[in-house]
C-alpha cells in the first residue's frame, strides 16, 4: 500500500522559469527579469504582454511587433525563433532557458550582434 501523505509531502510542481530580455525597436529601451514558463505558448505570451504593459505602457504591449527567441547555448549563442507550440515546448525543456523578445525591426539573429542583449546575457549567464 502506498503512503499518500508521504507522496504529497514529496510532490514538487514542475514549474519552469526562464530569464528573459525584451528589446524595443530603438535598441535602447529594454526590460529583463525572470518569468514562469506556462504550459502553453499562448499563456506565456499573455503573461509577457502583462509585464510589458505594466513596465512600458499599453502602447508597447502589442506582441505582433515582436519576435520571440530562445538563446541556443550549444550553437554559438544563436537565436532560435519560437513561433509555435512545438518550439516553445522544446525551449521550455532546456536546462537553462534564456528568452529574447526583440522588436521586429531588429534583424540580427546572433546575440553578439545586439549589444544590450549580449551585455545582459553575459552578465546573467556568468552568475551561474
Amino acid at each position: 500500500m502506498f503512503d499518500k501523505k508521504k507522496i504529497l509531502d514529496n510532490f514538487q510542481f514542475s514549474e519552469v522559469n526562464a530569464n528573459y530580455f525584451v528589446l524595443d525597436k530603438d535598441e535602447q529601451t529594454n526590460l529583463y527579469g525572470w518569468i514562469t514558463l506556462d504550459e502553453s505558448f499562448n499563456d506565456f505570451l499573455s503573461l509577457l504582454r502583462d509585464e510589458i504593459e505594466y513596465s512600458w505602457g499599453k502602447e508597447y504591449s502589442n506582441l505582433k511587433d515582436y519576435n520571440f527567441y530562445y538563446i541556443d547555448l550549444e550553437n554559438k549563442y544563436n537565436l532560435v525563433e519560437i513561433n509555435n507550440e512545438v518550439i516553445y515546448r522544446q525551449a521550455r525543456k532546456l536546462k537553462e532557458p534564456y528568452f529574447a523578445i526583440l522588436h521586429k525591426d531588429i534583424k540580427s539573429k546572433i546575440v553578439q550582434n545586439i549589444p544590450l542583449l549580449y551585455e545582459w546575457f553575459i552578465g546573467i549567464s556568468s552568475k551561474f
